[in-house]
């Protein structure tokens, strides 16, 4: 081997070390605000990781759970430099997408007037849909997001059209 072929070998092997560690860094530091997170919080992080890992999930759906995770372990920090950089919808005070708050109260909304009209329990409705009763309990309490395919299952179930429950499906 000549060495400038083992002087390009050992410069790429330094570059691929440095972009290694940046990475290790920016993984600490995000693990640690997520670590000082309320366990509700890391409960919305973990759901929202379980969509953006999803084979099934769209590219819409990871966008929104990369954003719902921004917010809910950045807050205020991501909020102030993602708005100096004019990427932000309109936000609350607390620095939260106004728009998908709505989304999601009025979700829940609609489907705890459905279940009473069509007098199904929880348990009815995630054994209609194949989930667990705490995740309908989580949509109905907004504390997780659900995916544009779970909307629909319920939809089905309920006999009524997706946009009957999600107001901008």
């Amino acid at each position: 081997m000549t060495v400038a072929k083992s002087k390009e070998i050992m410069s790429t092997r330094d570059a691929l070390s440095n972009v290694l560690m940046e990475n290790v860094k920016l993984y600490v530091a995000i693990r640690n605000a997520y670590d000082q997170c309320d366990p509700e919080i890391q409960a919305v992080v973990d759901c929202m990781i379980k969509i953006w890992n999803n084979e099934e999930s769209t590219e819409d759906e990871r966008k929104r759970a990369i954003h719902t995770i921004i917010d809910a372990i950045f807050s205020c920090e991501s909020v102030d430099t993602l708005d100096s950089c004019g990427h932000l919808a309109k936000r609350d005070p607390g620095g939260h997408n106004v728009a998908m708050i709505e989304e999601e109260q009025t979700f829940a909304q609609r489907l705890g007037m459905l279940m009473t009209e069509k007098r199904m329990t929880q348990e009815d409705l995630a054994s209609a849909i194949g989930v667990g009763q705490s995740a309908i309990s989580n949509m109905l309490g907004r504390q997780c997001r659900p995916q544009r395919k779970t909307v629909a299952r319920i939809a089905a179930a309920l006999g009524v059209e997706t946009q009957e429950l999600w107001p901008i499906e």
